[in-house]
C-alpha cells in the first residue's frame, strides 16, 4: 500500500513537471449491457451515449458517474476515481500528446448485472483470474426519479 502511494507520488511530480500541471483524466467506460446507454459524469456534466460492445472516453477525474437505460431508469456509482492512491497502477493507460499533454485512462466496463468492473490497459473483457482493486465492482444503485 505504502509501495503504491510512493509511486503515484513521483509519477503525480513527474508528470507537474513535464505537463506544467496539466494532466487529463479519463474514464474509459465500456458497454457490457447489450442495450444502448448514456453516462453522465455529475461533476463535469459531460454525458456520453455508448452503443452496446462500444467503449467512450468520458473525462473525469473523481466523481459520481450515472448510467441512464434505454427505459429511463437510472443507476448512480459513487466515488469512481481515475486517481486513486490505493488503486495499483498497472490499471492505468498513461499517454502522452503530440506536444506533451498527458492523459490517463482508467478502462472500467459494465456489465448486465449493473455491477462496474475495472479492466487492465487493451482490455475488453473482465478477466476472472485478476483480482479486482479494492472497492470493485461497484454496484450500481438504482436512482428514483
Amino acid at each position: 500500500m505504502k509501495r503504491n502511494q510512493i509511486s503515484l507520488a513521483i509519477a503525480s511530480l513527474v508528470l507537474l513537471f513535464q505537463t506544467g500541471c496539466y494532466t487529463n483524466l479519463y474514464v474509459n467506460f465500456g458497454n457490457g449491457t447489450g442495450q444502448k446507454i448514456g453516462v453522465r459524469d455529475v461533476q463535469t456534466g459531460q454525458e456520453v451515449q455508448i452503443a452496446p460492445g462500444k467503449f467512450r472516453k468520458v473525462s473525469h477525474d473523481q466523481a459520481d458517474l450515472i448510467v441512464t437505460m434505454p427505459d429511463k431508469t437510472h443507476y448512480q456509482f459513487t466515488g469512481v476515481k481515475v486517481m486513486d492512491p490505493a488503486m495499483d497502477q498497472k490499471y492505468y493507460v498513461h499517454n502522452s500528446g503530440l506536444l506533451g499533454t498527458w492523459h490517463i485512462d482508467l478502462n472500467v466496463l459494465l456489465q448486465t448485472n449493473m455491477n462496474l468492473y475495472v479492466l487492465l490497459p487493451g482490455k475488453k473483457t473482465v478477466d476472472e483470474s485478476i483480482s479486482q482493486p479494492a472497492g470493485y465492482p461497484k454496484t450500481g444503485e438504482k436512482m428514483s426519479n
